[in-house]
């Protein structure tokens, strides 16, 4: 039996590492121009390479051609992947400079990077190699001292980044002057917000300092100011989209790793960040304090990206127009400025936002439909199916034992409650699969659970229509298997939610806020199940004191006082006891569904 636990516990590791990884056993995507870092799940080595890269010459000439070589430095070694660029080593190194001429083709391939031609090589194929001869050219100008810079993987998992060989120039010259990242931050003045530029915060009852996230923003002449702070080490980072879907958005990044900064620009894919010239950034701030990321910095007006394979082609983003503004944060590999793909939701405003207004935009986290399902779910599950246990169990006898429609009171509430539970659910159930039209890797538990409860409550309500009569000899087993099945089924609900508002892309300020209001309500459900029942047997307990007064009284008339029917109040409890809870009931609900609106 351990050796199956342990067995199936390395099962889930595996598969919990495997599904984050990126795997490209044809050689690097060609949007890894600039980042050339492996997102295979794991992070860089950090002992010394046991690979080298090396030149025939330690100096160049513009449009001089270098004899490159990689290989090990010890016998036996073998690598199976490869990156190499060249880039100025001072001034603008994120651009890629010069062509390569000459590789083995039946383990290279060339790329297209940036606007340069065969300005990258990687491999094509994971075969184990121990050495690689390359051809490249310098450019037919100087541009400085120059690095050709090189990651280099042994396996899957095990790789060096940034090995380098470094050509020093024939031909001094000034670099050209970057904007760099300045220490220096001044603080944020939220008190702005809305009157001298515009503010998206996160989340909606934040106002600046308090947030979780926020950016802000102030047009002047042709360009636009930002200012950006997320609560967490690692990076964050503004997108501009046409949509509310991730894909096709410019998105500009502040990182950190506590010690060093960094703001850079790229393009959203649908699954992937690209990584994209920055170098038009300028007045650019940054620190990390307190727990918490800070950046400012300026951007023209208009600026493109690099778009296709080979990046043949260009598409502008001008903010003269209004765009969907997205908020998102996450983790860098460690000591990198290299962006995990974020795990938590972004937070998209509800409509475009013009960078030329002040005002103050909010978003959310969860597509409307996605606010509608959990809204829904938690009206049946939290409201309406508990008053009707509650009901079923502890007012039998209320209401002064009316009825309507030829049944009791109680029951035709109790009834219309798991009716209308049901079909809030069913609605609710529906939405999610049309909406989401597949079984999603971060919610199995979560699917699994709510198809179980939209079973058993399903199933719930045919045995209740189904009933035997109260004569029947299976009346009582049916009455304890109907209060089973309903009670799981709420326990099932409950462990439901939990599991919906903790899937990893909940933003971490939305699952501490559901799962404190998940705790109070099932502290006072289960407060209020007790105390009902505790009233119950009190109350039990004064009827049969009354009952055997009263045979007293029969027997031994005292003044001719009789005593009144008290069936109704001593066998249930107060009415006030109901109204309190039903309050109490609609207060938690109300702070269960801000857990959903307000985020």
């Amino acid at each position: 039996m351990n050796r199956l636990v342990d067995v199936s516990i390395r099962v889930f590791v595996i598969i919990s590492i495997l599904k984050n990884v990126q795997c490209y056993p044809n050689g690097p995507p060609w949007a890894t121009c600039l980042m050339m870092f492996p997102k295979h799940g794991a992070q860089r080595q950090l002992q010394p390479c046991p690979f080298q890269i090396t030149a025939n010459t330690s100096s160049y000439s513009p449009s001089d051609q270098v004899q490159l070589y990689v290989s090990a430095k010890s016998a036996g070694q073998t690598f199976k992947g490869i990156q190499i660029r060249a880039r100025p080593k001072y001034g603008d190194t994120e651009q890629s400079v010069g062509e390569f001429i000459e590789w083995p083709t039946n383990k290279i391939k060339s790329f297209d990077c940036l606007g340069g031609r065969n300005n990258m090589i990687g491999h094509k194929n994971t075969l184990p190699v121990t050495s690689l001869e390359l051809k490249w050219a310098a450019p037919n100008i100087s541009v400085g001292n120059i690095e050709i810079e090189m990651t280099i993987l042994k396996d899957l998992t095990t790789f060096w980044i940034k090995e380098t060989v470094e050509l020093r120039t024939s031909v001094p010259i000034i670099p050209p002057s970057i904007n760099k990242l300045s220490p220096t931050f001044e603080i944020i003045d939220w008190s702005a917000c809305g009157d001298s530029k515009g503010c998206f915060l996160y989340p909606r009852t934040c106002s600046g300092h308090d947030c979780y996230a926020a950016v802000t923003f102030k047009t002047t002449n042709d360009s636009v100011e930002f200012e950006m702070f997320g609560s967490q080490r690692g990076y964050v980072s503004v997108g501009f989209s046409e949509d509310v879907h991730m894909g096709d958005d410019e998105a500009i990044l502040c990182s950190t790793d506590e010690t060093k900064h960094q703001i850079q620009r790229g393009l959203n894919h649908e699954l992937f960040y690209e990584r994209q010239l920055s170098r038009d950034l300028y007045d650019i701030q940054g620190t990390y304090k307190d727990g918490r990321l800070y950046c400012r910095f300026k951007r023209p007006l208009s600026m493109f990206v690099y778009i296709g394979e080979g990046h043949t082609s260009t598409r502008y983003f001008d903010f003269l127009k209004n765009y969907y503004l997205m908020l998102a944060w996450g983790q860098i590999y460690d000591d990198t400025a290299i962006a995990k793909k974020h795990t938590e939701l972004p937070v998209i405003t509800a409509t475009k936002v013009s960078l030329q207004t002040y005002n103050i935009v909010r978003g959310s986290s969860l597509p409307i439909k996605k606010q509608i399902h959990g809204a829904l779910m938690l009206i049946a599950w939290m409201l309406l199916v508990c008053l009707a246990a509650v009901i079923a169990t502890h007012f039998k006898n209320g209401f002064h034992n009316k009825s309507i429609w030829g049944s009791k009171l109680w029951f035709q509430i109790h009834r219309s409650l798991a009716v209308v539970t049901w079909l809030l659910t069913a609605a609710s159930f529906i939405l999610i699969f049309v909406e989401v039209g597949q079984m999603t890797e971060f919610a199995v538990i979560h699917s699994y659970l709510g198809i179980t409860v939209m079973s058993a409550s399903t199933l719930q309500v045919i045995v209740g229509i189904l009933r035997p009569k109260p004569t029947s000899k299976f009346r009582n087993s049916f009455n304890w298997g109907h209060w089973f099945l309903g009670k799981s089924t709420i326990i099932v609900a409950v462990v439901t939610f939990f599991f919906a508002f903790n899937i990893d892309m909940i933003p971490s300020p939305q699952k501490r806020f559901a799962n404190i209001v998940l705790g109070v309500f099932v502290g006072l459900q289960v407060s209020w199940e007790i105390w009902f029942g505790m009233q119950q047997k009190c109350h039990r307990k004064r009827s049969s004191d009354n009952y055997k007064l009263s045979e007293v009284s029969k027997e031994q008339p005292r003044n001719g006082k009789v005593l009144p029917d008290e069936t109704d109040s001593v066998s249930n409890p107060s009415y006030i006891s109901l109204f309190l809870y039903i309050a109490s009931m609609l207060a938690i609900l109300a702070a269960a569904l801000a857990s959903i609106f307000i985020f």
